[in-house]
């Protein structure tokens, strides 16, 4: 089951709210509107992750840096093929032909160790992840 984050966000709020927990929203956050909305649901701040790699500071390449600021929500999709040997949760990615090629792959097929490397690519969390707190009023990073 898929809940969208404006409907999560305030039942986490209400489940968690009177213990003190801070609830940090995450997910399609790119903008200063995204913030607002958050906040305005209850959350404590929020997290920014891929927005952050389509900045001039990432190390990402800029040919993906491009397309990550192309394409729309429309041409993406979900899907947990990307990450089964680690955690079985979806993740958003970019519709691409190479995804239309896999992405009906079966059940069984599994990323994992054994498989030979087409690629490889060093990740800087520190610059894509960031999230912001209004109890902090600055920029923290994770």
């Amino acid at each position: 089951m898929q809940v969208s984050l404006t409907a999560l966000v305030p039942r986490v709020v209400d489940a968690v709210g009177d213990r003190g927990i801070p609830v940090v929203a995450a997910g399609s956050m790119v903008d200063a509107r995204g913030y607002v909305a958050a906040l305005a649901l209850g959350a404590q701040g929020i997290n920014v992750g891929t927005r952050f790699v389509a900045t001039h500071e990432a190390y990402a390449n800029d040919y993906y840096k491009q397309q990550l600021l192309h394409y729309t929500e429309e041409q993406t999709d979900r899907t947990d093929l990307y990450g089964r040997y680690i955690w079985r949760g979806d993740v958003r990615c970019l519709n691409t032909p190479f995804h239309q090629q896999w992405k009906n792959a079966p059940d069984w097929v599994q990323n994992d160790d054994y498989q030979p490397i087409i690629g490889k690519s060093t990740f800087y969390t520190h610059v894509s992840c960031f999230y912001y707190c209004k109890n902090f009023n600055s920029l923290h990073r994770s």
